[in-house]
């Protein structure tokens, strides 16, 4: 009787103890997961920030007339362009003595 209630209690308290592992392998990977998500929502946190301040910034007309002007070669009708294109940098060195 005794021998049979001792069985019990260690078949017992083994699937405790697989219990209580299971659980902390399982915190483990969902620990993993939430650094992870943290990390991604700092960088989505910094992405917004950096959209707001271009959307601030835009949101003037000068602004929005300048990054025209600088990124597209944009001009009023009224206007003339000139568009200056750098040098090609070429070699100077020479096979002659």
């Amino acid at each position: 009787m005794k021998l049979g209630i001792a069985v019990i209690l260690a078949v017992f308290f083994g699937l405790l103890v697989a219990k209580a592992w299971s659980f902390h392998s399982r915190e483990n990977a969902l620990s993993s997961q939430l650094s992870q998500i943290e990390t991604q929502y700092k960088n989505a946190e910094e992405d917004y920030r950096n959209l707001q301040a271009d959307y601030e910034y835009y949101k003037n007309p000068a602004n929005l007339e300048k990054e025209l002007r600088t990124r597209f070669n944009y001009r009023s009708p009224d206007e003339k362009m000139i568009i200056m294109v750098p040098p090609v940098a070429t070699s100077t060195s020479s096979t002659r003595p």
